[in-house]
């Protein structure tokens, strides 16, 4: 559920209204896309091959070869993987370690509402803002922030609103 909330995100946050016209892409793209935690595609999951993609004669020449395996070697490497995956949750607790410094850029989490008569749907919201400049540490989990361009203060927010942003070298 998380990744169809990531993917109509993606691609209905400009206009709520219409996320019905991007159902079918969203779900052709989360049925052939291999989940990190399995390995494979949800379809190849039930199917045992990917379906046919427009594109595949242009890429498979390019990439590795892959082999077959037969469903159930699928269905088996699947409970692996994810049993696997549990223990790692199990003996890693997530912890915070972003430590924020001035001058830092961060995104800005955003707690959206829904709003009928504007159509907009507080699940299809964007869930960070941003990137905004962090010009100031008057306490220590508090932190100023300004927009980077206009250098307006954007006002003062917890360590756990925000996230570190990587800018791209």
């Amino acid at each position: 559920m998380k990744e169809l909330g990531r993917l109509f995100r993606t691609y209905c946050h400009d206009s709520h209204a219409n996320w019905g016209t991007v159902l079918p892409n969203i779900e052709l793209l989360f049925n052939v896309t291999p989940h990190i935690s399995t390995g494979y595609s949800p379809y190849e999951i039930l199917r045992g091959k990917n379906p046919p993609n427009p594109l595949s004669n242009l890429i498979e020449p390019l990439l590795p070869a892959k082999p077959t395996k037969h469903l159930e070697e699928i269905r088996v490497d699947v409970r692996l993987r994810l049993q696997l995956a549990a223990e790692q949750r199990k003996r890693h607790t997530r912890k915070r370690h972003d430590v924020l410094q001035v001058n830092d850029y961060v995104l800005l989490r955003e707690n959206p509402t829904s709003d009928a008569a504007n159509k907009v749907f507080a699940k299809f919201a964007l869930l960070y803002s941003g990137p905004y400049l962090i010009s100031d540490q008057p306490h220590p989990n508090v932190y100023t922030l300004q927009d980077p361009i206009t250098h307006e203060r954007k006002g003062n927010y917890n360590i756990g609103n925000l996230k570190l942003y990587h800018l791209r070298s």
